[in-house]
């Protein structure tokens, strides 16, 4: 993959995007099915999480194995054939810190089979517990091990060389099939028996810079990324730069979380603050090697919980857009993002099939957080909401499933907010994600996207509206982007040209003074256009302005 230029990813998860069986559960076959609308959208790379059978309730569990429910290695391959047909690359997300206790690898270990011996750690007996983590016993060993208190899962062992070698082999057979990059999970947590503080300590980055260069020596090509949710944005210059990198990219999901609750996470609503949003991407912008994504797995649809998905649905959407899109880093995008999907709209703890949330309620209100609370915390950033069929179009099951029953429900206002509907609206949320894709790949545009500067800020005068700058030499792109329900004034006061706005049938005849709700705007400065290399996406624009 090239690494130079920015790349735009898109997270597919694929139990819920598109079924290609009728069993009313997504698969490959249902995503071969759909690899053009990712053409259309103009996505460089898909990134598959969950996909494996190591992460599914298989009989057998590996991490060379596709889990059933999905498909085949057969179906996979057909995947990767297809997408490199048009253009696309294949990312597998593969969590290195965990396994479960039903996986394979487990299993050899309790056999104390030799090459399987020392993944795990074994100790006669319990050490003080790391925070998040904690030991378990096995009779069968008559030893402890350690597991993730939040996943129960098996920590690995990655200061022995059989764990090295074993995603040595799983690397490499993934790479030989023809995917073209990697997303590792759960790095941080693979420090077993280290008490220092630290989250990554000197031996392990060792034992993951070592297995960085021996994807390299697989395929120099092949993309490593790195995604965390707790790794402060800080991290990256460590681990995706200078000659002890461990990955080629930093994805710090924990961005998503901005708008719950500091001490309760998910189970209370915070306060959302464009100025704290501001503030961790201009972290992350201080080096180019870095994935920018918002939403997660973790937390519930970003259009609901940043946006006003009541009055200004779209433009939130499109706002939000602006804001991920038009950074200097690359930029990831959850799948059902570039429509607004909303949330599932679940509003009974029994429907969400989690057996804690009862637990967590009572628990809670133990500390001053009220029923209504924590009911209105679910229903807005419950993760299990966000977890929504793609919506392809107003039909039934959104037109992702023949069956009578699927494995999730549609997601609110699917009728209205479907790939169909907006494919045919040239001023939907879906168009403008494609115009902005575009927008960084187009000859006018692209030097400036990919090689200009990035000054990312909050305006004072504009008590709230985020301000981004790109420069190259003499030219200048100034994105505007109030990310709020009320009107605010903008500070500006040199010319230029309004090529895009969130508001899509809204002429500009000068630069605005103001913003309405949820509106942003994208404005040019020092580029001479003509009718042949003006953007075919230049709608706003009276035909009179001049630079």
């Amino acid at each position: 993959m090239n690494m130079e230029k920015k790349t735009f990813f898109y997270e597919v998860e694929p139990k819920y995007f598109m079924d290609g069986t009728g069993n009313g559960c997504g698969d490959l076959k249902g995503l071969s099915k759909k690899l053009d609308y990712f053409k259309y959208l103009g996505i460089d790379a898909i990134v598959l999480p969950n996909l494996l059978s190591a992460y599914s309730d298989d009989e057998e569990q590996g991490f060379k194995s596709v889990a059933r429910t999905y498909g085949s290695i057969t179906d996979f391959k057909k995947v990767l054939s297809n997408s490199k047909k048009l253009g696309i690359n294949i990312l597998v997300e593969i969590n290195i810190g965990s396994i479960k206790e039903t996986h394979k690898w487990f299993k050899n270990a309790l056999k104390n089979e030799e090459t399987f011996a020392k993944i795990v750690d074994f100790q006669k007996q319990s050490n003080e517990s790391m925070e998040g983590k904690t030991y378990k016993f096995n009779e069968k060993t008559k030893s402890y091990y350690l597991i993730n208190e939040h996943t129960r899962e098996v920590v690995l062992n990655w200061t022995s060389q059989e764990t090295l070698d074993k995603f040595i082999e799983v690397a490499k057979f993934w790479i030989d099939l023809g995917v073209k990059g990697f997303t590792f999970t759960n790095f941080e947590q693979i420090d077993n028996n280290k008490n220092s503080g630290e989250i990554l300590t000197k031996e392990t980055l060792n034992q993951l810079r070592k297995f960085y260069i021996s994807i390299k020596e697989i395929d120099k090509n092949i993309l490593v990324v790195g995604k965390s949710n707790t790794l402060h944005p800080s991290a990256t210059k460590e681990l995706a730069s200078g000659d002890s990198k461990i990955f080629d990219q930093t994805q710090l999901t924990g961005i998503s979380m901005l708008g719950t609750s500091k001490q309760f996470g998910t189970d209370k609503i915070g306060s959302f603050s464009q100025k704290a949003l501001v503030k961790q991407i201009s972290k992350l912008a201080e080096t180019n090697d870095n994935v920018l994504s918002f939403a997660s797995s973790f937390v519930g649809r970003i259009t609901s919980r940043w946006g006003d998905e009541k009055q200004y649905h779209a433009e939130s959407a499109k706002a939000i857009a602006l804001m991920l899109l038009t950074s200097n880093t690359s930029s990831s995008i959850y799948y059902g993002d570039e429509l607004g999907v909303k949330n599932i709209g679940l509003t009974h703890l029994d429907y969400f099939q989690d057996i804690t949330l009862h637990e967590r309620k009572r628990a809670l209100a133990n500390q001053k957080v009220s029923e209504k609370e924590f009911m209105d915390a679910q229903i807005l950033q419950n993760p299990i909401n966000a977890r929504s069929l793609m919506p392809w179009n107003s039909g039934e099951n959104g037109g992702f499933s023949s069956a009578d029953e699927t494995i999730t429900p549609n997601s609110q206002d699917f009728v209205n907010i479907n790939v169909e509907t907006q494919f045919s609206d040239k001023h939907s949320p879906l168009n403008f994600y494609k115009t902005l894709i575009q927008f960084s790949k187009d000859p006018v545009f692209e030097r400036i996207m990919n090689n200009g500067s990035y000054k990312i800020s909050v305006q004072k005068f504009g008590a709230g509206v985020t301000h981004i700058t790109r420069t190259l030499g003499d030219k200048n792109i100034h994105i505007f982007v109030n990310l709020s329900s009320k009107e605010k004034n903008i500070l500006f006061k040199k010319q230029g040209r309004v090529i895009l706005s969130t508001y899509g049938d809204k002429r500009y005849i000068d630069t605005p003074k103001s913003l309405l709700p949820f509106e942003g705007v994208v404005i040019t400065s020092g580029f001479n256009f003509s009718k042949n290399s003006a953007p075919k996406e230049e709608l706003k624009s009276e035909e009179t302005q001049q630079d």
